[in-house]
């Protein structure tokens, strides 16, 4: 769908425009709510979907979803990788 090579020569402008572009579009389908960077918001946006869930509404504190008056946690991509335990 995106061409890669096409990317590859873009000007940081255009980057930025086809970015703002794909996280309108994101908007526009539901899946992302705001402007920050989508991971989270897809991650959140999928437990619902998954679950029945609904999300709750931008920025409650502690929790994402209400799925039958259980508030579920919120869903966190880690910043670094996640070491393995030692066995």
């Amino acid at each position: 769908m995106i061409d890669e090579a096409a990317l590859n020569g873009a000007s940081p402008r255009a980057l930025l425009q086809a970015y703002e572009a794909i996280l309108g579009e994101l908007r526009r389908q539901g899946v992302s709510r705001t402007s920050d960077a989508p991971v989270g918001q897809y991650a959140e946006w999928l437990d619902a979907r998954v679950l029945g869930a609904t999300l709750a509404a931008n920025a409650t504190k502690s929790y994402d979803l209400e799925l039958a008056r259980r508030l579920i946690p919120r869903a966190n991509w880690p910043a670094t990788p996640v070491a393995e335990p030692d066995r």
